[in-house]
């Protein structure tokens, strides 16, 4: 179901907030531009420039280039051409045609938009001083290069100034030569260089999907590194290349790495500004943890459990009562948020506990976030010498049943809980041994 206007902005708030200041790197190939999707990608462009986001734009042309040669009856640009005195000419005139079109779109697409006032600059040059990849195995490739450096103070500056910083897949040589350059390169250089918050590839299919085909949304970086060496017989050689890419980037310090599907409309807004995404992100640091709760916690923890109370789900608590129960709370935390929360009650005289006011948000169900944070609370509980676990429900029965829980009687309960059961709410029993 479609979230209201007002849901998707309350949830975005967070990000916006915490967004700003930051740079992200976002890389796409000229497939966007031919299928006629720019306009509408620079309006999301424009709209983070606004929001105090840095941005540095990383562009391919590989299929203009391919078309133009087709179109001169020069054949097929390889993988890895030979790049000549005539082929360079050809990318250099192509890739300065791409650049203007951006450019351009910027420039015209802002003024057609309700963005209209938000003046977006675009500031491209000589930021790159490439170097030429030299002879393999016995072939000269002649004008095709890598990246040598990166004016970093340059970059910096721009888009300090708030300008949007526009990176072209050529790099130009300390002699004055003009080299071509995969344009991943210079996306994997410029996020590491500049330590960006993000690097974000746009690519024409779903992220990372499992076994079930489903869309893998959040991978921790040794996560990605398994991912990758199980599952890269089966994945194209573009998204290969583009993992191992993400891969390199998070161990050389950029914190996020995003694979996200072009073709959905505003693809980019929702990848960033919504918690679920449409696309596949790889974290360098902890994306996702349990933990005891905390004082400050109450709030998110009231966030989750109200619905639930209002719909007689669970049983009304005041704040003064979680604040006096805090230590018995855990939660479950991602990405700054707590999705989810549960109690775990002791009763030593029984070695008995009871997990309670376990509450998933709406989000995270069905992804597994249940089970795993359940496992958790269990595995505290054994720890502490434990010997049962129950809980009680009526309305999550049978997910309960599913995680290997019985169902069981009142007089399976400890004394001290049977004194406060509400035999008028006809909660099910149901317990599992630890």
């Amino acid at each position: 179901m479609e979230k209201s206007f007002i849901e998707w902005f309350r949830e975005s708030s967070p990000y916006i907030h915490r967004f700003r200041g930051k740079t992200f790197v976002i890389a796409f190939d000229g497939r966007l531009i031919l299928e006629g999707r720019l306009h509408s990608f620079v309006q999301d462009i424009a709209l983070l420039n606004s929001l105090g986001i840095h941005t540095v734009i990383v562009y391919g042309a590989k299929l203009q280039i391919k078309k133009k040669m087709e179109e001169m009856g020069l054949g097929a640009f390889n993988k890895h051409p030979i790049i000549d005195e005539k082929l360079i000419e050809i990318i250099k005139e192509v890739v300065g045609a791409v650049r203007i079109d951006i450019e351009a779109a910027l420039s015209m697409g802002v003024a057609n938009s309700p963005m209209e006032k938000a003046k977006v600059k675009v500031s491209s040059g000589n930021f790159i001083v490439a170097k030429p990849i030299g002879v393999i195995d016995g072939v000269d490739y002649r004008f095709m290069g890598s990246v040598r450096s990166i004016d970093r103070d340059a970059v910096y500056k721009h888009i300090e100034l708030g300008e949007v910083v526009l990176l072209s897949p050529i790099g130009y040589s300390i002699t004055g030569e003009v080299f071509s350059i995969p344009y991943t390169d210079i996306a994997l250089h410029a996020s590491t260089l500049l330590k960006s918050n993000k690097l974000i590839f746009m690519v024409d299919s779903m992220g990372l999907l499992d076994d079930k085909n489903e869309l893998i949304r959040e991978l921790a970086l040794d996560e990605a590194e398994q991912y990758l060496a199980e599952y890269a017989h089966n994945m194209t050689e573009e998204m290969r290349g583009i993992l191992g890419l993400c891969i390199d980037a998070c161990r050389g310090g950029v914190r996020r790495a995003h694979i996200i599907n072009q073709t959905i409309e505003g693809a980019l807004l929702k990848e960033l500004f919504t918690r679920d995404g449409i696309g596949t992100m790889i974290a360098s640091d902890t994306y996702a943890y349990i933990r005891s709760a905390k004082h400050s916690d109450i709030g998110g923890i009231l966030r989750l459990i109200r619905p639930m109370e209002e719909k007689g789900v669970l049983i009304k608590r005041y704040r003064e009562e979680l604040e006096n129960n805090i230590s018995k709370f855990y939660v479950f935390e991602k990405d700054n948020v707590i999705v989810a929360c549960g109690m775990l009650i002791p009763y030593e005289e029984d070695r008995t506990a009871e997990v309670g006011c376990l509450v998933v948000d709406p989000i995270d169900q069905n992804r597994g976030t249940g089970q795993r944070f359940l496992s958790y609370i269990e595995k505290q509980a054994k720890q502490r010498g434990f010997k049962r676990i129950f809980a009680l429900s009526t309305q999550a029965i049978h997910w309960f049943q599913q995680q290997g829980y019985l169902l069981s009687t009142y007089d399976e309960l400890p004394l001290k809980k049977k004194k406060a059961y509400n035999i008028k709410r006809g909660s099910k029993v149901l317990v599992k041994n630890l």
